[in-house]
């Protein structure tokens, strides 16, 4: 078995394909099949099954998946540490963050940063919870920020409640409702509501999840947009109405709708995430140390927060 292999097959299960995966790797269609061949081979078990749908792993193919993504993981962190020694490089991080606060906290914790690791690579990505899960799950990133709500979705990770914030009704600039001194839920319910899904059959369960709950009517129209920049750019040019932390309003040129008490939503909690078998560099802790100091300054830090510690896990 050798780790090109592994490398391979962990590839063309990750693009969901041996096309997608040759493309990745910038090899032939041929040359990845071979190789995924001769994996199965060496081990003596099927890994994958083949079908006009696209390809399945077989329980076999599983258990070497996960076992590959650790040892390909280690493998990457080794290759940069033994180039930290040689001085050829300052290492890498990846991590996601929740939208609100990658455009409310990224121009103070970056600069932060840098002025102790100047040279460290960074890999940056915008993801909800369920999306930056998946990554944590596939090591495509080391740590997370994300929005969680007061149920925890997985034991499988290591966990850090950071700070929360208020959520609010945002408008644009001249919408109808700004005309009102105050907005009930039965006015809300009349508009579009902008929302961050990748189908309309996920936008309506997310409404139905949180909106009930401060008494707004189920509704069925929604523009849906697959990140935060295209929900911006969807209120901007729309009546619709967009639920965000209450520090991006202003800095989306947006306002905020004043509401009765009866349909205020609940607080926004931001919570720290990594796997438990992750062990942060150096400037992977002092990247986390930025990240949460900013939030907590911006936002409202939770009670003790000074005193938590990311080995926290459920």
């Amino acid at each position: 078995m050798k780790l090109q292999q592994l490398q391979v097959f962990a590839t063309v299960v990750r693009t969901g394909g041996f096309r997608t995966a040759a493309a990745a790797l910038n090899l032939t269609q041929a040359a990845v099949s071979k190789s995924v061949h001769a994996l199965e081979e060496n081990c003596g078990l099927p890994l994958l099954v083949r079908s006009a749908q696209g390809i399945h792993l077989t329980p076999h193919g599983e258990y070497l998946y996960g076992r590959a993504k650790v040892l390909l993981d280690e493998v990457r962190e080794t290759k940069e540490g033994l180039a930290v020694r040689r001085g050829l490089m300052a290492g890498s991080i990846r991590f996601a963050c929740n939208s609100a606060v990658m455009l409310s906290c990224l121009g103070e914790f970056l600069p932060w940063f840098r002025k102790r690791f100047p040279a460290t690579s960074i890999g940056l990505m915008d993801g909800g919870l369920m999306i930056s899960l998946q990554a944590l799950r596939e090591h495509r990133i080391d740590f997370a920020v994300c929005a969680v709500g007061e149920e925890w979705p997985s034991d499988q990770f290591m966990w850090e409640p950071v700070c929360c914030c208020e959520q609010v009704y945002a408008v644009r600039e001249g919408h109808p409702l700004l005309g009102q001194e105050i907005v009930d839920g039965q006015a809300i319910a009349r508009y579009e509501w902008a929302i961050i899904a990748e189908s309309f059959e996920e936008a309506r369960d997310r409404f139905a999840h949180c909106m009930p709950q401060v008494g707004i009517p189920l509704s069925e129209k929604y523009l849906t947009a697959g990140d935060a920049m295209s929900a911006v750019e969807l209120v901007r040019a729309s009546d619709a109405i967009l639920i965000v932390p209450e520090i991006v309003v202003s800095l989306n040129g947006f306002r905020k709708l004043p509401v009765v008490d009866s349909v205020k939503l609940p607080h926004l909690n931001f919570t720290l995430i990594m796997r438990k078998d992750f062990s942060p560099s150096k400037a992977c802790e002092y990247l986390i140390h930025c990240v949460k100091k900013t939030m907590q300054e911006k936002f409202q830090a939770l009670p003790g927060d000074s005193e938590r510690s990311y080995s926290q896990s459920v």
